[in-house]
């Protein structure tokens, strides 16, 4: 397979960067909290993020549906722990 094979056919060969994490629940951001995500804000009522104390990790998605990264959460509050690029 030569290189311009590969550049036709990489999503054979390449998994989306969620797919590792598919185990964890998922968690949407809005288009204004997604600006202080991508800041290393902490943001307060994200639908997906478990209450309580127990620290869990949540994927989180833009507001276009794009992997933001990892949260962790505490009471209610979603914490960015990895923040991921698409841009």
């Amino acid at each position: 397979m030569n290189g311009q094979e590969i550049r036709e056919r990489w999503e054979e060969f390449f998994l989306p960067p969620d797919r590792a994490v598919q185990m964890y629940p998922r968690a949407e951001i809005t288009g204004k909290q997604t600006v202080a995500w991508y800041h290393g804000q902490s943001l307060p009522d994200v639908p997906g993020t478990p209450d309580g104390d127990d620290h869990s990790l949540v994927r989180v998605y833009s507001a276009d549906g794009a992997f933001a990264g990892l949260e962790r959460s505490k009471r209610a509050r979603a914490r960015p722990v990895l923040v991921f690029s698409t841009g």
